[in-house]
């Protein structure tokens, strides 16, 4: 799919979004149902792909393994693809809905209220006889119209309804605001009963079985519950426990003193996640062999690790009603809820410190974003602020939320030239995230306070794509393990397979590949070209990665190095005390440079 994507879009006219499935898509291989949307993102200025779990199942059924989407459009209306295969008859047509027509669909539920519009008016076509056959759309909400953060939702449809809870997202790189914006897409309509054949029958559970037995001597079933036996959990309940005290909490702040922070972390486990865990409902992404249940649903809301810490403790907020209603909230919106979640919690902070007032944000409601004096009735208050931005920035109904639609470096830069500095304090030292090119282009770093995503957040970035493992790596040592680790996160978003299944097809895919399609595939080396391909695609693009630059960021990589008590890292840990920032900067150009030393042949 990335294969595919890369021969057609180009860096310096990037016209084009490319949609696809993987090679094994339409299989009963588990975990390989992904899509992938690629193409030039409006928020990094690069090269990016983002994915969905299980949505590429019946999208193989349409007997389409790639949709290109060319062209740059100037209209004010919209268009909806609408693509099925019934009886191996392939259609496509396209609906226009006017500019108004979808400002009103919006307005009502966002993009769940257009999902809703577009099933009413093209559920019958997908029927057969008396039956409704299984289908899926992707939709935009008003944040891919009016930000640069919009995600795409997709949500499995059978016998002609919704499936309750079954949405899957694709949110980084803002790659719905790249359809929604360039090309009027807001939305694609898809499925079919086309059967897909390959070389070897993988829709066989006995075949599979063989296979499997091979290669592992499991079965595949077997196999793939112990690969992907740590999100039965899921992630949530599992990362947060992990992080403890360390978890990103206002803002990136990890001057809080280490008491002060347990306290913190007591006030989230007794009203976020003892509640979370007493009531928690495990579901699948719609996969149709992944045996793991990695859904976590409470109270009827999919609830994640990344995106409730970045409209939870991270913003201020420790409570789980206020919590789940935001994530509610950028749902219905269609943010990207991570990427505007790191936004909600500059804003706080900006305010805190007093960059900004009331009157500047255009929001009238208290706030305390100071952790000293933070109580938990606080939490509340934070929310309220938060829920009031969210709608704001997603409709762009005033001059301050449609600035920060653009981007958090753009706001940043934009209000230090409006507003100046205020004492010694700048708007983008309390800013976190990293930046790309000279200009605007970033992206909200996975939100682990691990040196990897500080330092090297891979060719893609905003992703797994680095060493996430909370190991401090001597600088060379972290540029390689980055590498090395980047090489592997980009397989299965090529391959269309789910990344919660590396522990098998990191050992088993190119033996399954190579049998399954007659061929001597190197998994391995071809993906490490394919991330030269990348690399030199952003270079054209002058979309190539830039030193940190924010206070938050620099502070976040001293303290780790510092606290870290490492033997390996003792002499850095020195050199951060006595020299600050510039012992940063050289840590990060070494790293830096080893990293890009293994993409050089």
């Amino acid at each position: 799919m990335v294969d595919y994507a890369l021969s057609v879009i180009d860096p310096l006219d990037p016209d084009c979004v490319v949609i696809g499935v993987g090679p094994f898509a339409g299989s009963r291989l588990p975990g390989v149902n992904r899509i992938t949307v690629a193409g030039n993102s409006l928020l990094t200025r690069g090269f990016h792909i983002t994915s969905i779990g299980g949505a590429g199942y019946l999208f193989s059924k349409t007997g389409v393994d790639f949709v290109k989407i060319e062209g740059k459009s100037n209209a004010d209306d919209y268009v909806v693809p609408v693509i099925k295969n019934i009886d191996g008859k392939l259609d496509v047509e396209f609906y226009t809905i006017q500019k108004d027509t979808l400002r009103d669909i919006h307005l009502d539920d966002g993009l769940y209220s257009l999902e809703s519009h577009l099933l009413e008016r093209y559920r019958d076509a997908f029927k057969v006889g008396e039956e409704y056959i299984d289908m899926r759309m992707l939709a935009a909400g008003p944040a891919s119209l009016n930000t640069r953060m919009g995600a795409l939702v997709s949500t499995l449809i059978k016998k002609g309804k919704f499936v309750p809870n079954a949405d899957c997202w694709a949110g980084r790189g803002g790659l719905g605001s790249l359809l929604a914006q360039d090309h009027k897409v807001v939305g694609i309509v898809y499925g079919g009963n086309y059967v897909k054949e390959f070389p070897v029958d993988l829709n066989d559970r006995t075949i599979l079985n063989k296979m499997f037995q091979k290669l592992s001597g499991e079965s595949m079933l077997e196999v793939a519950k112990d690969a992907t036996k740590k999100y039965k959990r899921g992630t949530l309940a599992s990362n947060y426990a992990s992080a403890g005290k360390k978890l990103p909490m206002f803002d990136f702040d990890y001057t809080i003193p280490s008491g002060k922070r347990e306290h913190l972390y007591e006030l989230l486990e007794n009203n976020f996640l003892k509640p979370f865990e007493e009531k928690v409902v495990n579901r699948t992404c719609g996969e149709p062999s992944c045996p793991t249940p990695c859904k976590k649903i409470y109270e009827e809301s999919k609830m994640d690790y990344e995106p409730s810490n970045a409209l939870g403790p991270n913003s201020g907020i420790f409570r789980i009603e206020e919590i789940r209603n935001l994530l509610q909230r950028a749902d219905v919106c269609g943010f990207d809820s991570i990427e505007f979640g790191n936004i909600t919690s500059v804003v706080l902070g900006w305010m805190q410190a007093g960059l900004l007032n009331k009157e500047d944000v255009g929001i009238d409601q208290p706030i305390n974003f100071d952790p000293d004096t933070f109580k938990l009735q606080d939490s509340a208050l934070n929310s309220d602020f938060c829920m009031k931005l969210i709608n704001d920035v997603a409709y762009g109904r005033t001059e301050f939320a449609r600035t920060l639609g653009k981007g958090i470096r753009y706001a940043c830069k934009h209000f230090e030239d409006v507003y100046g500095n205020k004492g010694k304090e700048k708007f983008s030292d309390f800013a976190h995230y990293t930046p790309f090119g000279e200009n605007d282009g970033c992206i909200a770093q996975i939100r682990y306070r691990v040196l990897g995503a500080l330092i090297v957040p891979g060719v893609l970035p905003g992703k797994f794509h680095t060493d996430y493992s909370d190991t401090p790596y001597l600088p060379e040592e972290l540029g390689k393990k980055s590498a090395n680790r980047g090489v592997w996160e980009i397989v299965p978003e090529n391959l269309g397979f789910c990344r919660f299944h590396r522990k098998w097809y990191e050992k088993y895919i190119e033996n399954i590949f190579n049998d399954v399609f007659g061929k001597k595939l190197d998994i391995y080396n071809h993906h490490r070209k394919l991330l030269q391909k990348i690399i030199a695609y952003n270079r054209k693009a002058k979309d190539i990665p830039m030193p940190l630059e924010t206070k938050r960021s620099i502070d976040a990589v001293k303290s780790y190095v510092i606290e870290s008590g490492s033997a390996d890292l003792e002499k850095w840990a020195d050199k951060m005390s006595n020299e600050g920032d510039k012992a940063v900067k050289e840590y990060w150009e070494q790293a830096r440079q080893s990293f890009n030393n293994a993409f050089m042949d």
